[in-house]
This record gives structure tokens, C-alpha cells and sequence, in this order.
């Protein structure tokens, strides 16, 4: 995947070699909390404002709004097209309520079968 490497980039990317991983949000799957934590993150990944669209969107939603639960949705997959090399935007598998990038887990070889 290409991304053209900010200063905030390279440093979630050197967080994430030096820690294993990097959280975005924690503790909290309030849709306003998720928001919030989801548009800060992606305002530092997508300086170019790839996504200034989305983000507005995001704004405007308030607790209750029918579209909310897919706002968030678009703006965690957003969050995953600006994973550095290796890495992946999610859930932590021990903590639901834990996103942030993680390792993507090494494919299989076949070789070894």
C-alpha cells in the first residue's frame, strides 16, 4: 500500500516497530467517543485531506443519528488504508473496546506443509 510518509506517519509507524502496536481508542465504544478518537487519528494520518469529506460527515453526527454505526465503520476503514507497511487499523483482540493498528499476523508458508 503507498502513503506518502508525514512526520506523524513515520512516528505511529516507529511506535508500532518499537511497541507492537499503536491505540487509537480505548475503554469506550460510545459512538461519540469512537468518533471523536477515530477523526483525530485520521486527521494526523491524511494530511493531504484525502478524507475532509468523511470527516465533516463524522461531525455532524450525533448520538441516535440512523447513519452513525456506518460513519464509523468508513472512518475505521479509512483509518486501515493509512496503516503503515505491516500493520493493520482494528480491534485489539483481547480488548473489544482497544483500536489502534496492530501487526497484521504473517501468512502461512505453504512451503512448511
Amino acid at each position: 500500500m503507498s502513503h506518502q510518509e508525514t512526520t506523524v506517519w513515520k512516528t505511529i509507524r516507529a511506535w508500532c516497530e518499537t511497541n507492537g502496536h499503536y491505540e487509537v481508542s480505548w475503554g469506550t465504544l460510545r459512538l461519540e467517543d469512537l468518533r471523536d478518537a477515530f477523526s483525530e487519528a485520521l486527521l494526523l494520518m491524511d494530511p493531504q485531506g484525502k478524507y475532509a469529506t468523511l470527516l465533516e460527515e463524522a461531525e455532524q453526527m450525533k448520538e441516535g443519528d440512523e447513519h452513525f454505526n456506518e460513519v464509523i465503520d468508513e472512518l475505521a476503514d479509512a483509518l486501515d488504508a493509512c496503516a503503515p507497511a505491516g500493520y493493520y487499523f482494528g480491534v485489539s483482540e483481547g480488548d473489544g473496546s482497544c483500536f489502534g493498528y496492530w501487526p497484521l499476523e504473517p501468512e502461512e508458508d505453504d512451503s512448511e506443509a
